[in-house]
């Protein structure tokens, strides 16, 4: 299994294939593995090198409770982190929902390692503000999102053990308000 450390942080991806890089980054309460099991990975490895990455908080990675670790310049560094451990200058990015925000975040402050952008289920401009069903006047908590989630597709969260919640919490805190 292939791990990266970044800003101290054990960083897990999975890579398959050869050819220039794609890199997925999942949406929250998903994982890296997601990206195989929906067919995304087996549908570019016979023309690329597909790297998926488990986000800080997620899957393999690390799960600090920090929420300071969770600013979006500091994990769309550790997406460089992975496309430098796997020996390339750029990559094509794609990234869904939180992932997309991470992905918008290496266009921000990464633009020159980008050969490609592709975000999906993220508003670029306002954020998460527009997921907000109308009529809430604050953004929900992330109990608030992990109980609807867990109602409307629990399948998404039962991965989510009690030793994930912190860190979890600590990045949904900042992905939710930013």
């Amino acid at each position: 299994m292939p791990f990266v450390i970044n800003r101290g942080q054990k960083i897990h991806y999975t890579a398959n294939g050869q050819g220039s890089l794609i890199v997925f980054q999942h949406g929250l309460f998903s994982d890296a593995a997601r990206w195989k099991t929906d067919g995304f990975v087996d549908l570019f490895t016979d023309k690329y090198r597909v790297a998926c990455v488990d986000s800080l908080g997620h899957g393999l990675s690390d799960k600090p409770s920090d929420p300071q670790l969770y600013s979006q310049e500091q994990r769309s560094g550790d997406i460089v982190a992975v496309i430098d451990n796997l020996g390339y200058e750029r990559a094509h990015v794609i990234g869904y929902s939180m992932g997309g925000w991470l992905s918008v975040g290496v266009a921000k402050y990464h633009p020159r390692r980008l050969s490609s952008l592709v975000i999906g289920g993220w508003d670029i401009v306002n954020g998460a503000a527009t997921a907000i069903p109308p009529g809430i006047d604050m953004p929900p908590s992330f109990d608030w999102l992990f109980n609807a989630i867990g109602a409307m597709a629990p399948e998404l969260v039962e991965w989510v053990t009690p030793d994930a919640i912190p860190g979890l919490r600590g990045g949904t805190k900042i992905t939710l308000h930013s």
